[in-house]
């Protein structure tokens, strides 16, 4: 049994060759990266590959806030876990079978502003 999961995201069994293709790298934005204490963040990605699982990472940690892609773009609402705080960053992987996953291109840097006092 020859096997190679990373580099050429192909597995050989018996003269046999499995091969998984890599994600395509899609652009991950948001309409600001800016929100209130206790409320969510935006993620858009600019498509998605069908089948692949993608991963919402914090600080280059995975988080358990996953998508299956369908061939169009995506949008989600991330609030965590972990919650979130100022100067966190956030990316986007996605990873198919037996390849090696690959990072979105384009991050988000978190500006988490207090909520206002109210005054009576």
């Amino acid at each position: 049994v020859v096997g190679d999961q990373n580099a050429n995201c192909s597995f050989t069994l018996s003269n046999v060759v499995l091969t998984d293709p890599l994600p395509n790298q899609f652009t991950l934005t948001s309409p600001s990266s800016a929100i209130c204490s206790g409320q969510g963040i935006t993620l858009n990605l600019s498509d998605t590959d069908p089948g692949v699982t993608y991963t919402v990472l914090v600080n280059g940690t995975a988080t358990t806030t996953t998508f299956i892609g369908d061939g169009n773009p995506a949008s989600l609402v991330f609030s965590g876990p972990p919650s979130l705080a100022t100067g966190q960053t956030i990316t986007i992987r996605g990873v198919l079978g037996i390849c090696a996953p690959v990072t979105m291109s384009g991050s988000i840097s978190v500006t988490v502003n207090p909520l206002p006092t109210a005054f009576n």
